[in-house]
């Protein structure tokens, strides 16, 4: 029988989002990733779906009310879908975090292997980030943990320099790399400081590594 992850001082699935995974998931635990994963990648993106998607087929594994029992009713705060419900966002907030990375660190080898981003070069071309417009940003600082770069930028038009962190794989960035749309002007909502995770390599499954192999070990 699954048991129930998430409580109201603990979020077990905090810390493999941060790629954290001393003590390794839990049977139950890498269950429940390996089941958001496949719900992800069939597409399966509003809450509702995902849910039933999971507790099916998981199903010889959960009781018949899915914990939401008469001690769940009794509580005064309470969750869509119920403490399971819980468990399923904590779980999926970890796993797309785990695939950004992937993504984002796939990129970056990618861009430092073919000599496109170098430490205080800078890169020319338009981007906005968070509402400011900008002609070229430099790369400061490189973040292989998690595939990110810090950027340094001066506002056009003033003297003023920005800093701000970008995912290698973040759709902005790799259309400013790209010759054929440099001279586009790639937006975003204001204050939106990381961008959309776009897709860098096509060809390779985003969670093949690290959480495949954690999923098929302790499955």
């Amino acid at each position: 029988m699954y048991q129930l992850q998430t409580t109201n001082s603990h979020n077990p699935f905090a810390k493999f989002a941060h790629n954290d995974f001393h003590g390794a998931p839990s049977r139950d635990q890498s269950t429940l990733m390996a089941l958001v994963t496949e719900a992800l990648q069939n597409g399966l993106f509003y809450t509702t779906d995902m849910f039933a998607f999971v507790t099916e087929s998981m199903k010889e594994l959960l009781p018949a009310d899915n914990f939401i029992d008469k001690e769940y009713l009794k509580k005064s705060m309470r969750t869509e879908h119920g403490p399971l419900g819980m468990d399923i966002y904590h779980c999926r907030k970890a796993v797309e975090k785990i695939i950004k990375d992937t993504n984002n660190r796939t990129a970056l080898n990618a861009l430092l292997r073919d000599g496109k981003v170098t430490i205080d070069k800078a890169i020319r071309g338009k981007i906005s980030v968070g509402g400011k417009n900008f002609s070229s940003v430099t790369p400061v600082t490189i973040l292989k943990s998690d595939g990110s770069i810090i950027f340094r930028a001066t506002g056009r038009g003033h003297k003023r320099e920005y800093e701000f962190t970008m995912g290698a794989n973040d759709t902005r960035l790799l259309q400013m790399l790209t010759p054929r749309v440099k001279d586009k002007t790639v937006t975003t909502a204001e204050g939106d400081s990381e961008g959309s995770n776009g897709v860098f390599i096509t060809t390779i499954d985003p969670t093949s590594n690290r959480l495949q192999e954690m999923t098929a070990q302790y499955a």
